[in-house]
């Protein structure tokens, strides 16, 4: 995707599983974390709450995070995003501009590149940035 077609997407279930999938791994249908047998057989699961199993290999399995939406759950993408030696700072200005950056060091060349994203609430830039930095070749 571009970055203009990211940053176009609307904070909800899209861009939710966009963010499970390109950033966290998760492969998700129908606003539900799967397996890789499960993907595309029209998974229901059964359970109570946040809570289900897996039709085929009967381990636990929940809803996909609300990424784009809940400040609590793009946490966890900052977190994955260390992982991968990205690096996060939120700068807030006056009249209330934000700024959200991921930073890292490429490893062949030692250079620091930068993916940021600007003017969005803090889940929404928080996922957006973190899609973009995905794009960057390392």
């Amino acid at each position: 995707m571009t970055r203009e077609e990211i940053l176009a997407m609307i904070p909800g279930r899209e861009l939710d599983e966009l963010v499970a999938e390109k950033v966290m791994g998760i492969m998700s249908e129908d606003n539900k974390v799967v397996c890789d047998k499960c993907k595309g057989s029209g998974f229901s699961g059964f359970g109570t709450g946040y809570d289900a199993v897996c039709d085929c290999t009967g381990g636990y399995i929940g809803l996909l995070p609300h990424y784009s939406t809940d400040i609590s759950a793009s946490f966890e993408v900052i977190q994955a995003m260390q992982q991968k030696g990205w690096y996060i700072t939120i700068e807030r200005y006056l009249l209330g501009v934000k700024t959200i950056y991921y930073r890292r060091l490429l490893e062949k060349s030692n250079e620091e590149v930068g993916i940021y994203v600007t003017k969005m609430g803090d889940a929404e830039g928080i996922v957006k940035a973190a899609l973009l930095a995905t794009e960057v070749s390392l």
